[in-house]
């Protein structure tokens, strides 16, 4: 069982699009004002990566609807796995960038 996810969790890390997470992570850990809001945060940028993923691909000449269409059924035949694997890369990010932020602003 270990290695399984294991190998999921590479999987994920391996086909992620680092430049629209990191955009995303940053701003989300950026404009949250609570710790308490991570939770929330996270799938509020998981939902916003989703969608930057269709515009990403939409916009390199596939067919938006197609796209949008294939994007949904996917993201609700994700594996239980890989989602918790996505949700902790994202929670953890954003807690680390607001935790800078609040330190900052200190």
């Amino acid at each position: 069982m270990p290695g399984d996810l294991g190998k999921m969790a590479e999987a994920v890390i391996g086909s992620m699009d680092w430049a629209s997470a990191v955009l995303i992570i940053m701003l989300a850990g950026i404009f949250m004002k609570r710790t308490g809001q991570t939770p929330i945060a996270t799938i509020g940028a998981l939902f916003l990566y989703a969608f930057a993923q269709i515009g990403i691909q939409a916009a390199g000449g596939g067919d938006a609807q197609k796209l949008a269409d294939s994007g949904v059924a996917a993201f609700l035949n994700l594996p239980m796995g890989s989602f918790i694997i996505y949700f902790a890369i994202f929670l953890t990010s954003i807690f680390m960038v607001h935790s800078v932020k609040a330190v900052i602003q200190k």
